[in-house]
């Protein structure tokens, strides 16, 4: 099987990182470039290669961030704690959100972000 056809429940929770974790970012490295052309092209407008490379690097790179974030968390909750239950889905969605409040600095936007997400 390719590992770019992983899917997330291919494997039950807390097993399989690797696998997880490209399943999550291939959605959110989709979600980034989307949005990094809508940027380019119509809010930001940079001059130039390396501009223009540097705002695709800032949106993407911080949804791939909140992906392993939520990835990682989830499994080792569900390591952690011996369950598969929601609350991992919790605190992997808080973990995004405080990625997510890191990269827009601002603690409150990460709070929202991690109630939204979890």
């Amino acid at each position: 099987m390719s590992i770019l056809r992983s899917k997330y429940y291919d494997h039950p929770d807390g097993e399989d990182a690797f696998g997880k974790i490209v399943a999550t970012n291939k959605y959110a490295l989709a979600a980034g470039l989307a949005w990094s052309t809508v940027d380019v092209l119509t809010l930001t407008k940079p001059k130039g290669y390396l501009p223009t490379l540097g705002r695709f690097a800032y949106n993407t790179g911080p949804l791939m961030g909140m992906a392993t974030a939520f990835t990682l968390t989830t499994l080792a909750a569900t390591n952690a704690r011996g369950k598969d239950d929601k609350i991992n889905y919790l605190l992997g969605g808080f973990a995004a959100g405080g990625v997510f409040g890191a990269w827009k600095h601002n603690h409150v936007a990460g709070l929202c972000a991690g109630l939204f997400l979890g």
